[in-house]
């Protein structure tokens, strides 16, 4: 992800809703305000046909920019296999470690990468930070196009339980949210896991805040390490 692609995201998102606004007022003043008589009198269809470009920006250029422009561009020139990328992220699995990465039994190209809020060795330091929110990175490798499709997956959770026993609960579906988070990836910052000329380098002593970065850098940088891009996306299939 580049700072340009964000800026170039914002500056679109922004125009694509003021130049219509300007371009309409300006038609209105030189048509000697016959559009504004028009509106008032054809006004559920003129709020249908907002409706409908809004909805278009939305699904049809914004999320697809959205995607461009959070992507991350692979840094290896040769592409891995896709066995070889998904042994690389499963390598992330460490008793040591608050998060874990598992695959689907089900498709092997599926694989999610979350906060170990299962483990109860990890519960009192999640609470002793703070952590309110169950952050999941489900992901997908597209072999074909040599890309990780990848969506944030966010959801609330509460502690349970007194002294001797605690617990998490997960909170309603109502407290869900995924897709894309504009999240700023910077390429050599550690983390706690450092993956580095294919070999992966674990800081024991690493103090984790529970952002979603210790997570997600990491995943990134083998990603992109494997010769394959990371794309985020709101809609995974």
């Amino acid at each position: 992800m580049s700072g340009r692609r964000i800026a170039f995201l914002f500056i679109y998102a922004f125009a694509s809703m003021t130049f219509p606004v300007l371009l309409l007022l300006a038609m209105n003043e030189y048509s000697g305000h016959a559009l504004t008589f028009w509106v008032q009198n054809n006004l559920a269809v003129t709020i249908l046909r907002c409706l409908a470009y809004g909805l278009a920006q939305i699904f049809l250029i914004l999320l697809r920019i959205g995607s461009w422009a959070t992507a991350v561009e692979p840094r290896c020139k040769v592409r891995f296999p896709s066995e070889e990328l998904r042994k690389r992220l499963l390598s992330l699995n460490d008793e040591k470690l608050p998060f874990g990465v598992l695959q689907d039994s089900k498709d092997l190209n599926r694989i999610v990468a979350s906060w170990k809020i299962v483990d109860e060795k990890w519960i009192e330091l999640f609470a002793a930070r703070g952590l309110r929110m169950q952050y999941e990175l489900r992901m997908k490798l597209i072999e074909g196009e040599g890309v990780v499709k990848a969506q944030d997956n966010f959801r609330k959770l509460e502690y349970v339980g007194g002294l001797d026993e605690k617990g998490i609960k997960l909170g309603s579906r109502s407290s869900f949210f995924r897709g894309i988070s504009l999240f700023r990836y910077e390429r050599g910052l550690q983390y706690g896991v450092i993956y580095k000329n294919g070999k992966l380098k674990i800081d024991y002593a690493y103090n984790y805040t529970f952002d979603m970065a210790e997570i997600k850098n990491p995943v990134i940088e083998i990603i992109t390490g494997s010769g394959w891009e990371f794309r985020p996306v709101v809609f995974l299939k």
